[in-house]
């Protein structure tokens, strides 16, 4: 009989011995019946199937903690410093270093910082690129107070806590270096390779300014991130053209595809880019 005994009493034998209505309403009050009692069933079961989940996770968890106990250096992002928190946090780590803390949301930064830290180490650039937010009107730009895009890094910058800038610059050679110096760093320096960097085969400058009349078009139902105000992405069939071109020329002095470097502005540009012929 299974579960029909434990919901039956004496009375169901003489089931047949009473009118049709009545045993359609003994069906269907012992059919609940047995419908509870699976589901309490099933509750009671899933119960304790999750308490020895939590006891068999907490083994390997244990285990884990063991690993990242005995290691000197943890290394992870930012994002995976917030999902293991607990994990780090056994390790009790005393320092954090944070790499370009400039383009990382404060709240991201945060989130990694154990009881046990004693010392916060934040290596960036507040004068480049901010942390992404998909929305606009919460970002330092729109003005309205959000800055949701301002880092740890910048926010500590400006309320005065004392910071070290490198000053001297071993990359660019010093035509380039010195539009550097003009829109933000105006005390760099130019390491003395710098000055012996060969110079780009087949063209006469190293910084070549193009200027043009030719008007762009708009795609609309494609609006870029940072133009919230506008209903189309833009883009420019001229400069398309002109950019491949100067891409092949490069080609043809002799360098390859992976010491050639194009930035679009817009999405709809860089489309137009991917769909030209190379």
């Amino acid at each position: 009989m299974g579960y029909l005994e434990k919901i039956t009493d004496d009375r169901s034998r003489f089931a047949w011995e009473v009118g049709h209505e009545e045993r359609l309403k003994l069906h269907g009050k012992w059919l609940g019946q047995g419908r509870q009692q699976l589901r309490d069933d099933y509750v009671e079961l899933a119960q304790a199937y999750s308490e020895l989940q939590r006891q068999i996770s907490g083994l390997y968890e244990e285990t884990k903690r063991s690993v990242v106990r005995s290691k000197k250096v943890i290394g992870c992002t930012t994002t995976g410093a917030t999902m293991y928190q607990s994990l780090i946090q056994a390790a009790e780590p005393v320092f954090v270093l944070v790499e370009e803390a400039g383009e990382i949301q404060e709240a991201h930064v945060v989130a990694a910082l154990s009881p046990s830290v004693q010392q916060l180490c934040l290596i960036g650039d507040h004068k480049q690129l901010r942390p992404k937010v998909s929305s606009f009107k919460l970002t330092v730009e729109k003005g309205d107070g959000w800055d949701l895009n301002l880092s740890l890094f910048e926010r500590l910058i400006r309320q005065g806590h004392h910071f070290t800038t490198l000053t001297r610059q071993h990359r660019s050679h010093p035509e380039i270096s010195r539009f550097s110096r003009l829109l933000a760093y105006k005390s760099l320096e130019d390491s003395e390779e710098t000055w012996f960097r060969p110079a780009l085969v087949g063209f006469r400058q190293r910084v070549i300014f193009v200027h043009h009349e030719k008007s762009e078009d708009e795609l609309l139902g494609v609006r870029d991130r940072r133009d919230p105000d506008s209903k189309a992405s833009k883009k420019n069939e001229f400069e398309a053209k002109m950019i491949l071109k100067t891409v092949k020329y490069r080609g043809q002095q002799g360098y390859s595809s992976n010491e050639v470097v194009v930035l679009a502005p817009y999405l709809s540009q860089l489309s137009l880019l991917k769909q030209k012929p190379s």
